[in-house]
């Protein structure tokens, strides 16, 4: 960045893999020179309230900034709710959208009830959800006045979609571990992020069980449910992967070091995901890493790797094919080995956050 820096208020999730992008782009920012004050959301029980009590403590900060910036996920309401807000004071608001080809935010309106109880559950999605989603949503989508979005099929979605500009950012991703090993030296099948239908997680668990007695390999998922909603179905699949011959090590929700040290002994990365949004942390954190994938052909796969030479891609929803091909590479660690080498080659060079950074900046600057 050229001149004196400018103030930045950046507002992001506390956790999940946006929030671990949030926080590493956060550091580069400040590396290019920008005067970055950052604040994590996502701690409390009710979002909405959350939002509320972040924009009155910031509300001076919110007016004197030379860039508010916002982050979110789909499932990020609090952040969701104070870009919400904010956007009601200012006009010149800049937010980072992960998933806008699926849905900027699901159910806004049913997380101001809580995300516990099932009355509380109840009530946000049978009545919030239906009168305040589409009105909350309008607002955002008429007045922010930057998107920043991450893949150019997301930017042929939302464009349409919204009144401020939409511009393409890379996703960033940290320099590979040297501790590496080649995926053939690999002790295990990784599957990291949300646990849901929409990653296919059941389709990975019912592949392993044809799989899994025939290989020295295990299985681990990293990752919690993705809301309360889909507890319950998270909960079944472990009751019935618990009896099988070579059962999944189930790892629950690690923290950003523990996620990022799940990769570099990975033999081989599994993303059986039914749909997805413009881009992927996992997936990128995968290919950067030199490891061999498996994915499905959605969108953040298909546009960020090439097909049968940096990641092998299936028919999404297709539970043959993902048993057939994943049998097929745990009996082939040399073509593991080459799909690996293939993706490091193009992932570390693609996927940076300094790259990242220097393309937001431009955002902030009004020049992309």
């Amino acid at each position: 960045m050229t001149g004196a820096p400018r103030t930045v208020l950046a507002i992001g999730p506390a956790r999940g893999g946006v929030g671990h992008v949030f926080g590493q782009l956060v550091g580069a920012l400040r590396a290019d020179g920008w005067a970055v004050d950052a604040h994590h959301l996502g701690h409390e029980r009710f979002p909405g309230w959350e939002a509320l009590r972040a924009l009155w403590r910031l509300r001076r900060r919110v007016r004197h900034a030379d860039v508010v910036h916002v982050e979110l996920g789909s499932n990020d309401h609090a952040a969701f709710w104070f870009l919400f807000l904010v956007v009601l004071l200012r006009r010149d608001v800049v937010s980072v959208a992960h998933d806008v080809s699926l849905k900027l935010i699901k159910s806004p309106g049913a997380a101001l009830t809580g995300e516990r109880g099932t009355w509380a559950l109840r009530l946000g999605h049978r009545v919030l959800s239906p009168l305040l989603d589409a009105p909350a949503e309008a607002v955002v989508r008429r007045r922010v006045a930057r998107w920043a979005v991450l893949g150019a099929g997301a930017r042929t979605a939302w464009a349409p979609k919204v009144t401020g500009s939409v511009t393409v950012v890379p996703l960033g991703a940290a320099p590979p571990s040297p501790s590496a090993v080649l995926p053939s030296e690999g002790e295990y099948v990784l599957f990291a992020g949300f646990l849901s239908p929409s990653k296919g997680i059941d389709l990975l668990v019912d592949a392993w069980e044809e799989v899994g007695p025939g290989t020295d390999l295990t299985l681990w998922i990293a990752g919690r449910a993705a809301g309360p909603v889909h507890e319950p179905f998270v909960a079944a699949l472990k009751e019935r992967s618990a009896k099988m011959a070579n059962p999944p090590r189930w790892l629950g929700e690690p923290d950003d070091a523990g996620f990022a040290a799940l990769f570099p002994s990975a033999a081989l990365v599994v993303l059986p995901y039914r749909e997805s949004s413009a881009a992927s942390g996992v997936l990128v954190r995968a290919i950067v890493e030199g490891r061999c994938v498996l994915a499905t052909d959605v969108p953040a796969f298909r546009d960020a790797v090439e097909p049968g030479f940096e990641a092998v891609l299936v028919p999404a929803g297709d539970a043959l094919a993902l048993t057939a091909e994943l049998a097929s590479l745990i009996s082939a660690p040399a073509l593991r080995d080459g799909l690996g080498r293939a993706a490091a080659q193009h992932g570390r060079d693609a996927f940076t956050y300094a790259a990242e950074a220097e393309a937001i900046g431009r955002v902030y600057r009004g020049d992309a």
